[in-house]
């Protein structure tokens, strides 16, 4: 099932990070770090499934080198804490094989970033199939001749993170739908999508070590969580199932399918084995409930229905009848 996850966070010596350190790892290289004198060597890394960097039209050529790119973003900063790249975490669809996630990672990448100014240093890790990532690592600072100009501000805008999270979730929904899986991501809070559930971590790091059977304090924390939410969904009947699918549903559009209902009866159970007979079961529990109203079917043959929630509600279902019933 296909996961969402996008944070941002930034590179600053404020907490003894470097940038070449960062690339040095996410790419699984050895660079110099010419500021510090060391060698950070990562080439036995495993699982690097692709990397590439990608730079605005026009830049010189030397940003394309990993090494020579990191070590002059440290050169053009001075204080001893300063901001020095800007890097997103991306969870990329599981439904998804390798070249349709470069592809969707890629045009998300040049639209959102490299159009904006931005050099990305871009690294698909998919060494776990339970959690396929990416890492982007961008400057902060404008381009300028041949080399950087001034810090851009309003790249820090919150707006535009909350931009970035919608976007990859567009993006995404796009490719799954065009590449014809069912699975559908949503940037949006658990409370926002209508979803009773505690929110799960992202594990990072930690994942490597979990999937080595390794337990670390992330992992416990999900693991908590888990059982919490298993908990709170075996107690609920098919008819809190129901309300809470249909209030998520009708948040998002007028008419929803079966496979809909099926489908967002699945994602809030995150967590909690429904079989085929419950989950059918549940779906059909549908038919029964007095606020639900059969629209017909599609070329498809697919039904679609809508639900009657505030008085007027009878001409509008109408109109969509006939949009069905020709």
């Amino acid at each position: 099932m296909a996961i969402y996850h996008l944070s941002a966070q930034v590179i600053s010596r404020a907490s003894n990070r470097s940038s070449v350190a960062a690339a040095a790892y996410r790419a699984g290289e050895a660079i110099e770090d010419r500021r510090l004198e060391v060698m950070h060597d990562y080439t036995d890394k495993t699982g690097i499934a692709h990397k590439e960097i990608l730079a605005p039209a026009g830049a010189p050529a030397w940003m394309k080198n990993r090494a020579e790119l990191w070590n002059r973003v440290e050169a053009s900063e001075k204080r001893c804490d300063s901001q020095v790249a800007r890097e997103m975490n991306i969870a990329l669809p599981k439904e998804l094989d390798f070249e349709q996630s470069r592809e969707l990672l890629r045009a998300f990448v040049k639209e959102e970033f490299v159009e904006r100014g931005m050099v990305a240093d871009v690294a698909m890790h998919m060494g776990d199939a339970n959690n396929p990532h990416a890492h982007v690592m961008l400057t902060m600072r404008e381009l300028a001749g041949d080399g950087f100009g001034h810090k851009q501000r309003e790249w820090n805008d919150r707006k535009l993170l909350e931009h970035w999270r919608a976007a990859w979730s567009l993006q995404c929904n796009q490719v799954l739908e065009r590449a014809g899986h069912e699975a559908r991501i949503d940037h949006r809070m658990l409370k926002a999508q209508g979803i009773d559930r505690v929110p799960t971590v992202h594990l990072g790091p930690a994942a490597d070590l979990e999937a080595r059977g390794i337990a670390t304090d992330m992992g416990d924390r999900q693991r908590k969580i888990l059982d919490i939410n298993q908990v709170r969904e075996l107690h609920r009947s098919r008819e809190e199932r129901i309300d809470r699918a249909l209030e998520a549903l009708t948040q998002r559009a007028s008419t929803f399918s079966e496979k809909d209902v099926a489908r967002i009866v699945l994602k809030q159970a995150a967590g909690v084995h429904l079989g085929p007979e419950e989950l059918r079961a549940t779906v059909n529990h549908v038919w029964g409930r007095d606020d639900v109203v059969l629209l017909g079917e599609d070329a498809k043959g697919a039904l679609w229905l809508t639900t009657v929630d505030r008085i007027g509600m009878r001409d509008r279902i109408r109109y969509l009848r006939s949009e069905f019933i020709k």
